[in-house]
């Protein structure tokens, strides 16, 4: 289903069609254009393009069985969107859309993960390159980032420290300025859940 806010004004529902299992997310490259991502029961994960005012059918991004579930999809500059998602084998895998395209090679940047990745960036503005960050929460309950410079990722993972809850999952990373990071997750403290937060500069 898609909702429009115009102008001060909602708008009225409208069936985008599919039968779809999960929603992984949307995000805009550009003005005039929107890109949402979903998974069938396969699953197979698919784009669904609105451009020019007109939407777009259905384009598959993955194999049968690459992707696993959920996962988050951001702008990270002008053109750019940055999407990861956890594999079948609980590695997390990154795609990029540049440009007015997605890629089509997915790069593996292991794991493991034991819930959905988050992420977040920027676009540098001095040389023109993306800074991102990726998240997982480990089988340990801990929470790890990996960081990309230009394109290249950092080898390891690097445990981001304790949280005062029991243990964190489901990080969501946000950028609102350069060197700027929000990351939320869901807490839990004995029987109570809780939403945690934490940035980095």
């Amino acid at each position: 289903m898609h909702l429009v806010y115009d102008h001060g004004a909602w708008g009225n529902w409208e069936n985008l069609g599919g039968a779809w299992r999960f929603l992984v997310g949307a995000a805009s490259p550009e003005v005039g254009k929107i890109e949402v991502l979903v998974t069938d029961g396969a699953p197979q994960l698919f784009t669904r393009s609105y451009q020019g005012g007109t939407w777009i059918a259905p384009d598959p991004l993955s194999e049968r069985d690459e992707v696993n579930g959920l996962g988050q999809v951001v702008r990270t500059g002008n053109q750019r969107l940055d999407l990861v998602m956890r594999g079948q084998h609980s590695e997390v895998k990154h795609l990029a859309y540049i440009g007015v395209n997605w890629g089509r090679n997915w790069e593996t940047l292991g794991g493991p993960a034991s819930d959905p990745p988050g992420i977040a960036g920027w676009t540098d503005p001095g040389h023109g390159l993306p800074h991102l960050e990726t998240f997982i929460s480990g089988t340990n309950h801990a929470i790890y980032r990996k960081r990309s410079d230009g394109g290249v990722w950092t080898a390891t993972w690097e445990d981001i420290g304790t949280t005062p809850y029991t243990w964190v999952f489901d990080p969501q990373g946000v950028s609102w300025a350069p060197g700027r990071i929000d990351l939320i997750g869901y807490g839990s403290d004995t029987n109570k859940v809780y939403l945690a937060h934490r940035f980095f500069q």
